[in-house]
């Protein structure tokens, strides 16, 4: 990913129908025309503010496809605007809800290490996992 990174950054626009390859160059500074296949390239076009020019691959039609790459081209600089502060807005989102879950993470860890007990064992009903049920097998062994 770091060097389909490196050569996107140097890109003007991409035009993608992966959702990671949209999100990859959007981690780079490049603005995405997205053509969507499924539900999630259209929520994140809807979130970083280009909805207006996604394509969707099962009724975009020549004509469509061609106007809205234009209208994107000629407004280059104003999508990317857009699409950069859309991305920081997304990452303080995100980096606050990690802030949140720091506290709950390490009561999480704290009672994982109490259920682990003194030989090291931690049984399936513990993680939820039942192949070696029948076995009465630990999962994971010191």
């Amino acid at each position: 990913p770091e060097q389909l990174m490196a050569l996107v950054k140097g890109f003007d626009f991409v035009v993608a129908t992966r959702m990671h390859m949209m999100i990859m160059s959007l981690c780079v500074g490049t603005p995405v025309l997205p053509i969507a296949y499924e539900f999630k390239t259209k929520e994140v076009a809807k979130r970083i503010g280009v909805a207006d020019l996604l394509l969707d691959i099962d009724t975009v039609t020549p004509p469509e496809a061609a106007e809205k790459l234009g209208r994107f081209v000629g407004k280059l600089e104003d999508y990317r605007r857009t699409i950069l502060q859309a991305v920081l807005e997304e990452h303080a989102s995100a980096m606050s809800a990690a802030e949140l879950l720091k506290p709950l993470m390490a009561k999480a860890s704290a009672q994982i290490a109490r259920d682990v007990g003194k030989r090291g064992e931690q049984y399936p009903a513990r993680l939820g996992e039942d192949r070696h049920k029948d076995e009465g097998k630990p999962v994971v062994e010191a």
